[in-house]
């Protein structure tokens, strides 16, 4: 299954409060930043992510049971697109088409800003010391706010990959690059696991 495929629906995935932190550092995301960067020409290229297993009891609500630092390695690199569409915007460079890019992307993979709270409504939920940090500034693309002591390294995640988009002269075409990567080559291979309700009748009180 595609990160397409997988985000680009209606589902929302949740990383349980007991899992752990995101861990992954530069060495992981440049091996996912390397290899989306060869040519989308090659039919062969294809980026597997590894297993994403998941526990469901209505298959519209998932939580995560392994695979939470590819996934939010993902979220990460989507968040940096959008902060360099941002600056596009702002600057106003393509500004319709990329505002157009923005809403889609954001709403594709992320999720949607309450227009009355301005708190993202997001589509994966990470875990209880990351979850409100990463919805009222990561998903809002905000200045990151040092006075939080505990999560100094969150920004600087999506800052990585902001940094290598922007410092390629060739940004624009970087961007819609990283785009088609994310939708066609690269792949988590899915197990799901179904929980049943069942109610018998010899539980009647």
């Amino acid at each position: 299954m595609t990160y397409c495929q997988l985000m680009g629906t209606g589902l929302r995935y949740e990383i349980q409060k007991f899992q752990r932190d995101y861990t992954w550092e530069s060495e992981h995301w440049d091996d996912l930043w390397q290899d989306i960067q060869q040519p989308s020409n090659q039919q062969e290229h294809e980026h597997y992510m590894g297993y994403l297993v998941l526990q469901t009891i209505d298959n519209k609500n998932f939580s995560i049971i392994d695979g939470q630092q590819r996934l939010t390695t993902l979220s990460i690199l989507i968040l940096a697109v959008l902060k360099c569409l941002s600056d596009n915007i702002e600057a106003g460079i393509d500004k319709d088409n990329d505002q157009k890019r923005k809403e889609t992307l954001l709403n594709s993979y992320i999720g949607f800003i309450d227009p009355v709270t301005l708190i993202a409504n997001n589509k994966l939920k990470l875990n209880r010391n990351s979850d409100d940090y990463y919805k009222s500034y990561i998903v809002l693309l905000r200045d990151h706010p040092f006075a939080i002591p505990t999560h100094p390294k969150t920004y600087a995640r999506v800052l990585w990959f902001y940094d290598r988009i922007k410092s390629n002269t060739l940004q624009e075409k970087t961007l819609r690059h990283l785009l088609m990567a994310l939708s066609t080559n690269c792949f988590l291979l899915q197990l799901k696991l179904q929980i049943s309700l069942m109610l018998s009748k010899h539980l009647k009180p």
